[in-house]
């Protein structure tokens, strides 16, 4: 390992955490310095949070309410009740966030010494995600983002040890900490199954030896994963008659891919891209039902899923272009309205007289030049982490485990891109995105030196 200590190219780990770790304070600081309150840490998804939290602490179990609660899963109200108890729910989560922030951070730089053997380029790596935008802004929301990313670098980390030395320890915490992110955001459901497909193909790579045993531990690894994440399951059926892992998954379909899909076919722009607050409609709707009972809910979530594939079956088509609008958005949306909502400034009215998107443009600088400017800052810089890590990526010295690394944001790009999707569900993506990154600009750097780097 590389201990060189040129300052122009070691950034220290301490140093690194330290930096981020007043980023990670000083940004809401600010914010409630401006707004004078702590309302911008919240979002409509929040209070969804806040009550089964709230539930669990005063001894009536995992409820919304009005019926136990089936589209939330435990994991972020658990990290909530802290803040319940000091009475500061606001500060004490998002310092909570801003460790967690820092702990990511440390992550990333742990996982790119185990891929690059040299603290230089590990340096980067976690300069790189300390002051990534995206992931900065949300440690000031009282969201379930920063804790979910934590989650799956510490499985990232633990599964890349065990690519890299196979033990049967390595795989039994690397499927429990998987298991343990499905439990914070359930759109990691999927993703031990193509983890336990990654185990099978290892064999094929020079970074995990042919052995035989890789078809019991891919076996072992589902075994371990799905048996604690379908406990959930059996709790849903158990106490409302729903036996699916959480209803958010059905109210998705009902209310974005349903809906997005006849507004191609109806040709109706404003439901090809549905508005936010259907969701948060579909929300009140299962406490409205909650109140009627439970077989009706599971019934017209059984309905609502039911109606939603059949949509989706009958106009593949549609399916596919709201699809790719959606990781169109997830890809290249910045986030420059997310600190307008922190700091409170406001966004543009929009204009319906006018025509073309040059006059469109036109009017935009001049109604909100902050607003433009940043959006135009924040999206070269999201350009560059994404040119960098291409290059590093495909540059001929890249190590094969780097591929490993990126499983997971290909994932999630994958399960989480349609109609729903906003640059908010990039946030656990962009932790391995840095890696990438931080291994191009060093590659980068060596072309520069005329020591290789070349493109394959």
């Amino acid at each position: 390992m590389a201990s060189t200590h040129n300052p122009l190219l070691y950034f220290p780990l301490k140093r690194i955490l330290v930096f981020a770790l007043l980023l990670r304070l000083a940004l809401p600081l600010s914010a409630w310095l401006v707004t004078g309150d702590f309302e911008s840490f919240y979002s409509p998804d929040t209070r969804s949070y806040v009550v089964p939290a709230e539930n669990l602490l005063a001894g009536r179990g995992f409820h919304n309410g009005e019926t136990y609660e089936i589209n939330r899963t435990p994991g972020y109200p658990l990290f909530l009740i802290p803040g319940l108890l000091t009475g500061h729910l606001e500060v004490t989560t998002i310092f909570l966030q801003a460790a967690l922030g820092c702990l990511t951070v440390y992550l990333v730089w742990a996982i790119a010494v185990l891929l690059f053997r040299d603290n230089r380029v590990a340096g980067i790596c976690a300069l790189l995600y300390a002051v990534e935008p995206l992931s900065l802004v949300y440690t000031s929301a009282l969201l379930s983002e920063t804790l979910f990313t934590a989650v799956m670098m510490l499985f990232t980390l633990c599964f890349l040890r065990y690519m890299k030395s196979p033990t049967l320890w390595g795989l039994i915490a690397s499927a429990v900490v998987l298991a343990a992110s499905v439990y914070v955001r359930p759109v990691s459901y999927y993703f031990p199954a193509l983890i336990a497909l990654t185990i099978l193909l290892a064999g094929f790579f020079q970074a995990v030896p042919r052995e035989r045993w890789r078809l019991g531990h891919a076996v072992l690894f589902l075994v371990i994963s799905m048996s604690l994440i379908a406990a959930w399951q059996v709790r849903n059926q158990r106490v409302t008659g729903y036996s699916g892992f959480s209803s958010v998954t059905d109210l998705s379909l009902y209310f974005y891919f349903n809906t997005a899909i006849q507004g191609v076919v109806e040709n109706d722009p404003d439901l090809v891209v549905p508005d936010m607050g259907k969701k948060f409609a579909s929300e009140e709707w299962l406490s409205h039902f909650g109140r009627e009972g439970e077989a009706k809910l599971v019934s017209d979530l059984t309905r609502m899923r039911e109606e939603s594939l059949r949509t989706i079956r009958d106009h593949p088509l549609a399916l596919l272009t709201v699809y790719l609008k959606g990781m169109k958005r997830w890809l290249t949306d910045p986030c420059t309205v997310e600190y307008f909502h922190l700091f409170r400034f406001g966004y543009p009215p929009k204009e319906p007289g006018l025509k073309g998107w040059y006059p469109r443009l036109m009017k935009f600088i001049q109604d909100r030049p902050l607003l433009f400017w940043g959006n135009l800052l924040l999206y070269v810089w999201l350009m560059a982490y994404a040119l960098f890590a291409g290059f590093g990526l495909f540059c001929r010295r890249v190590p094969v485990l780097l591929w490993v690394a990126m499983v997971p944001a290909v994932y999630l790009l994958v399960i989480s891109s349609g109609p729903a999707a906003t640059q908010r569900f990039r946030i656990p993506a962009m932790p391995a995105v840095c890696l990438a990154a931080g291994w191009g600009l060093w590659q980068a750097r060596e072309m520069w030196r005329g020591r290789g780097a070349v493109i394959r």
